[in-house]
């Protein structure tokens, strides 16, 4: 449940990873939101107070993952929604999830500039993405593989540094999926995910539902996790996402 990394204990539960415990998170406590402005406007009173609860237990639970990743997705729709929908509920969950992060022991020193450029794990993962960009190259018709195959084609042909274990995708969704599928089939998923999004965007201005404004937030958290992780390819990550989906296409 708790994984150590450079000193640091960071919260992983049954994932296996830091960074797939904050994406799922991410998402839920975005439907949750949803959830919470849905059930508050129908004067649910005893079930809006615990599901209030079971947010802040969420948010503490992504800031105690210490997953910048985590971080950057929640906060992404966060924002999105603050944006797109200048309700006072939407900045307070925003002020909260803020609070969260700069509460928790180290959350500062991880969001400090000169950790991020200093840190030796945001170093190897951008030399990854290098070789995964040569790889993507030269394999763009139609992929390698799914992981662990794309992983040992890196390893083979394209890592040029030493890491302590190795490598079964690329660290990061469009990354892999383009390495394991090739850039065609990349840009079209792409291109169908992002016109479902904006048919769902269309909907909500219509009826100005906070449940399927936070399923399009969760959605777009989705995508801004995964491009630091490789969330695809985890069942258990996935399953809010096809929630949130199911919510927008409904």
């Amino acid at each position: 449940m708790i994984y150590y990394y450079l000193g640091n204990m960071r919260l992983q539960f049954l994932f296996g990873n830091p960074n797939l415990c904050a994406a799922f998170f991410a998402v839920s406590v975005l439907l949750s939101i949803g959830a919470y402005c849905f059930l508050y406007e129908r004067h649910y009173k005893k079930t809006v107070v615990l599901l209030f609860l079971y947010i802040l237990f969420q948010f503490l639970i992504i800031a105690l993952t210490y997953s910048r990743g985590g971080w950057l997705g929640c906060l992404s729709g966060l924002l999105l929604a603050s944006i797109l929908n200048r309700r006072k509920i939407n900045i307070l969950f925003l002020c909260l999830f803020l609070m969260c992060l700069f509460t928790t022991n180290q959350g500062m020193q991880r969001a400090d500039p000169e950790a991020v450029v200093s840190d030796k794990s945001i170093h190897n993962r951008l030399l990854v993405w290098k070789g995964a960009c040569g790889l993507i190259a030269k394999h763009w018709r139609s992929g390698v593989g799914l992981p662990p195959a794309v992983g040992n084609c890196y390893m083979k042909h394209y890592q040029q540094h030493e890491s302590n274990g190795g490598y079964k995708t690329l660290l990061s969704d469009p990354l892999t999926f383009a390495g394991s599928f090739g850039l065609p089939a990349f840009f079209i998923l792409e291109f169908l995910l992002l016109l479902i999004w904006w048919a769902g965007y269309k909907v909500w201005k219509d009826n100005r539902g906070e449940m399927l404004l936070y399923a399009l937030c969760a959605c777009s958290c989705f995508l801004v996790c995964g491009f630091f992780s490789t969330l695809f390819c985890s069942l258990m990550v996935l399953v809010p996402v096809f929630v949130s989906w199911g919510i927008i296409l409904y």
